[in-house]
């Protein structure tokens, strides 16, 4: 059997979206890794299963059923690929770890719709316009991340407010300090809703609240953490140095979050080893495409 090697790699990500309004078909038999099939079919391979295995660059693949993925709408996207020092920072600051516990099964999060920003009514208009032009240069950078204002709270998903206004996230309205809050649907790690409370009795200027408001906003554009070991003038290393500024690392780590080329809002360890059958593949033979297939849902 002849077996086009364009593998439309891990079907894991069928839940994950794509901006672009474009839809694919193909009767192009497609495998994935046993090991990726294994987890989202929980029962033992059939016999006609064992029959659709194959072996390619020592990695065991599997038939897909009924072109599972391809009767979808979505597209393919080529896998990005990054070395092992990059991942490792990656993973470190984009995989919270709730109680510094580590856990393998802890996800990614992300934005997939717009978010849509409503701030309190008594924010200066002078915070207001540079925390914006700070949101938006960031924004402006990531291809699938979107901000824009509205002007009623119902309107919005995305609230930025000081502490002496109206309480509105109450998961927060006991909180000592400055903070943030996210929501995300369970299956699929998508962020829904966000908010910034700003202890503006504790921050006695507009300068540190507009610090602690960028600050806790690149935080909440994933459920982001922070790698002491990276230097000090990058954001992602914790040390928050006054202006806020990103660099091109910072940027390129937000970049990558939101790339089609990774499955967002996979568990660790599914994400470790994707990129590691990845490389093998790429290693064997750097001609073999690895693609992502993203569906519209």
């Amino acid at each position: 059997m002849k077996i086009i090697f364009k593998i439309l790699f891990f079907i894991a990500c069928i839940n994950c979206s794509y901006a672009q309004k474009k839809v694919t078909h193909t009767i192009t038999k497609s495998y994935i890794p046993l090991k990726e099939y294994q987890k989202r079919n929980k029962e033992p391979l059939s016999k006609q299963d064992s029959l659709n295995l194959i072996e390619k660059d020592g990695i065991l693949l599997i038939l897909m059923k009924e072109n599972i993925a391809f009767n979808k709408k979505g597209t393919s996207v080529p896998y990005t690929y990054k070395d092992d020092s990059f991942l490792a920072k990656y993973t470190k600051i984009s995989f919270f770890h709730k109680n510094n516990i580590y856990n393998d099964s802890t996800t990614s999060k992300y934005w997939k719709k717009p978010i849509k920003l409503f701030f309190g009514k008594n924010i200066p208009n002078k915070t207001k316009k540079s925390f914006l032009h700070f949101a938006k240069n960031i924004v402006n950078q990531v291809d699938s991340l979107q901000l824009y204002v509205v002007k009623k709270v119902e309107d919005s998903n995305y609230i930025i407010y000081y502490s002496s206004n109206y309480e509105y996230e109450s998961r927060m309205s006991n909180n000592t300090y400055s903070d943030s809050y996210i929501h995300w649907k369970n299956t699929g790690s998508q962020i829904y809703k966000g908010a910034i409370r700003i202890r503006d009795d504790k921050l006695f200027n507009e300068t540190l609240r507009l610090h602690k408001m960028k600050t806790l906003f690149v935080q909440t554009l994933g459920y982001f953490t922070f790698d002491n070991q990276l230097d000090c003038e990058n954001f992602f290393s914790g040390c928050h140095q006054d202006p806020v500024n990103l660099t091109k690392f910072d940027i390129e780590i937000i970049k990558y979050h939101y790339d089609y080329g990774i499955c967002k809002g996979t568990d660790l360890s599914t994400f470790i080893e994707q990129h590691k059958d990845a490389k093998k593949l790429l290693q064997k033979n750097p001609n073999n495409k690895m693609t992502f297939f993203h569906t519209f849902e």
